[in-house]
C-alpha cells in the first residue's frame, strides 16, 4: 500500500472509488479534495497504484 497526496493525477481512479457513503464518495470526485484550503487529502493506493483503497 502507498500513501500519497491527492492530487489530479489520481481523478481517473477516485471516479472508481466507493466507500458506500455518498457525501465521502463525491469528496474525491469533486473538486474539494484538491482545494488545498480546505486541508491536504492524502489517498490510499492498492500496491500497484492501480485503485484507490481509502483517504484521509
Amino acid at each position: 500500500m502507498n500513501i500519497e497526496k491527492y492530487t489530479l493525477q489520481y481523478r481517473d481512479l477516485a471516479k472508481n472509488f466507493s466507500y458506500g457513503n455518498i457525501v465521502i464518495d463525491n469528496f474525491l470526485k469533486s473538486g474539494d479534495a484538491l482545494d488545498e484550503n480546505q486541508g491536504i487529502t492524502y489517498v490510499l493506493l492498492s500496491d500497484k497504484k492501480d485503485f484507490i483503497i481509502g483517504y484521509y
